[in-house]
């Protein structure tokens, strides 16, 4: 190779050659670097594609209970897995502990996303999480999950389950994967010998509400709105009686009590009749 200066010294052409070396070694990283990315393949933008072969992602599934750490926001474990049947579905339960690692603050419900797939099968579409129908009680979805919690900072843990719907109750040969969206890091726990439960039936509907006869009640009302219209007119009535016997000369206080005590008896009525109006919406 000719060099476009004259060395003038042994030194300074070793020097010269290990610097035109360099930038070809140089030049060929850059070339490799160039060439790998173009032939890798993009990841997919689906969550549901980029678990759909856990085989090329993990090599062997972790056991239960082992942790693994997703990025530098998660340390994450699946602590239990259960399987629940009934005579047309299955659900496996899988309870979660995710500790947050990272800056700031950390909502696993949010950051972490659960599936299930196989591990015989190469290329499988995985089952993601879902709003399973079933009502578990224990665990109890609800409490454990149960919105407004407050978020994780460094250090703080959380355990939480995820319900996912299941091809079939056979899971010897599955895994729960757990995926931080954030970094895109992936970790899976084998299901073999998973606990198998009856899943609890739904509760019973409640008896429908019998039709409302409008007609009935307005009915109803207008003789209620009479009986009250007649109830105050005698109660105004006695009172004006009352008032005029006062005036008599010599009137008997027994008859007078009586009258009054009458007078107490239709404002009972009334009453009544103004909670028996109310109630039928009037």
């Amino acid at each position: 190779m000719k060099l476009p200066w004259k060395a003038k010294s042994g030194e300074a052409w070793l020097t010269a050659v290990a610097l035109v070396l360099g930038l070809g070694a140089l030049g060929g990283g850059v070339a490799l670097t160039m060439a790998r990315n173009n032939g890798a393949a993009q990841p997919s933008s689906s969550r549901l594609d980029a678990i759909a072969d856990p085989t090329k992602r993990v090599s062997k599934p972790l056991p239960i209970g082992r942790v693994a750490k997703l990025g530098s926001d998660y340390s994450v474990t699946v602590t239990d897995a259960t399987v629940y049947t009934s005579a047309t579905e299955q659900y496996i339960v899988a309870t979660l502990k995710a500790t947050y690692t990272g800056k700031g603050k950390g909502d696993p419900t949010e950051d972490l996303a659960a599936a299930y797939s196989t591990i015989t099968t190469s290329k499988t579409a995985a089952n993601v999480e879902s709003a399973c129908v079933a009502d578990f009680g224990e665990p109890d979805l609800s409490v454990l999950n149960a919105a407004g919690q407050a978020k994780l900072a460094d250090g703080d843990s959380r355990s939480y389950v995820v319900c996912i719907d299941l091809p079939s109750k056979k899971v010897d040969d599955g895994q729960v994967s757990i995926e931080a969206s954030a970094s895109g890091d992936l970790a899976f726990w084998a299901t073999k010998g998973a606990a198998s439960k009856d899943a609890p039936k739904p509760a019973p509907k409640p008896a429908p509400k019998p039709a409302v006869d409008r007609k009935k009640i307005a009915k109803q009302l207008d003789e209620v709105e009479d009986q009250l219209d007649d109830a105050k007119d005698a109660r105004d009535e006695l009172d004006d009686l009352i008032d005029d016997y006062k005036d008599l000369p010599g009137h008997k206080k027994k008859k007078l009590k009586k009258m009054e005590e009458m007078k107490d008896d239709y404002d009972d009525v009334i009453d009544q009749l103004e909670k028996a109006k109310k109630i039928l919406g009037g």
